[in-house]
């Protein structure tokens, strides 16, 4: 994970611990957003499973002091009967979900209320 920061023109990584990630699966991010009610940046991934409807969805606090903490898995997202696995996802001002997934011209809309997410972290 990186990130930049624009007044210091500081680039700095944080480390994905491999415990995160299903051992089976080759994950692609394909989603990402910011939860502004938190400040706290979601990203799924793939399984590209066929068979599989869920997302695997990581967190990551740019606030987190040393890097502890910084990455977590805060759960999947399950996304029944939608075509393909591309797409992309928002929040709103109070933390909502909105999840996109398609597929060419096919796409299905998921949604989750706020406060759903883990923000132990």
């Amino acid at each position: 994970m990186y990130q930049y920061d624009l007044l210091t023109e500081e680039l700095t990584s944080t480390r994905i611990d491999e415990e995160l990630w299903d051992p089976d699966y080759n994950h692609i991010v394909r989603h990402g957003a910011v939860d502004y009610s938190t400040g706290i940046y979601y990203f799924a991934t793939s399984h590209n499973d066929p068979t599989s409807d869920a997302f695997a969805l990581l967190a990551y606090n740019p606030n987190a002091e040393d890097g502890e903490g910084a990455v977590w898995r805060a759960g999947q997202l399950h996304t029944p009967n939608a075509f393909g696995d591309s797409g992309d996802m928002a929040f709103d001002s109070l933390g909502n979900l909105y999840f996109i997934v398609g597929a060419g011209s096919d796409a299905t809309l998921y949604t989750a209320e706020g406060g759903q997410l883990s923000r132990v972290k």
